[in-house]
């Protein structure tokens, strides 16, 4: 089950990132699309009334609010590493901010906004470490 809590949002915000920058359409109908095509996979393969089925529909959905971020933004690397926050931000969050409203857009956003700042933190530090060596 670890594993999948890691696995199945990178997995959404991959396609949703990948897909996006090859079609022209709009996010949030190309977010619709792969989230439906998903659903009706796992509702093939999984017993829709088991709680695995709920879980791995939440973590791709909120994978594919991760995967709607602007490309211009953020890179392959800060996908991964928003993902991965994003699958520990709901091991541990989820079951205490359930019954709120916004609860995966709110885990989401808090993934990307993470991996936005350390990439700029990134950048800052290499930037003084060339004015260093100069």
């Amino acid at each position: 089950m670890v594993v999948l809590t890691f696995a199945i949002p990178l997995i959404g915000a991959f396609l949703t990132f990948e897909l996006a920058r090859h079609f022209t359409t709009s996010i949030v109908r190309l977010a619709s699309v792969v989230t439906l095509l998903f659903s009706g996979l796992c509702y093939v393969l999984l017993d829709p009334h088991s709680l695995l089925f709920e879980h791995v529909l939440t973590l791709f959905y909120a994978g594919v609010f991760v995967g709607m971020s602007s490309h211009h933004r953020l890179g392959r690397k800060e996908l991964l590493l928003a993902g991965i926050t994003l699958g520990l931000l709901f091991s541990v969050l989820y079951r205490q901010i359930d019954l709120l409203g916004g609860a995966l857009g709110f885990m989401a956003f808090s993934a990307v906004l993470f991996a936005k700042a350390i990439k700029l933190m990134r950048g800052k530090t290499r930037a003084r470490i060339n004015l260093n060596k100069q």
